[in-house]
């Protein structure tokens, strides 16, 4: 049985990363910068360094430091 996965809007991605980027620390502009890079990677297929790539111990790390 194929796999089944739901689709996003990239706003809505975006919009989401840059909520948790700050609420995590990061400044607006940095998160909306942040944003920005992992969901580019993500459209040219590096997922592992996109949204959701990586280990979250290293995303919380990151954030933690800010």
């Amino acid at each position: 049985m194929p796999e089944i996965r739901e689709h996003y809007k990239i706003e809505d991605i975006k919009n989401f990363t840059v909520k948790v980027l700050t609420s995590g620390g990061y400044s607006s502009q940095a998160a909306e910068a942040a944003s920005y890079a992992l969901l580019y990677a993500d459209m040219k297929g590096i997922f592992s360094h996109g949204v959701a790539g990586g280990r979250s111990e290293e995303h919380t790390s990151e954030l933690q430091s800010h």
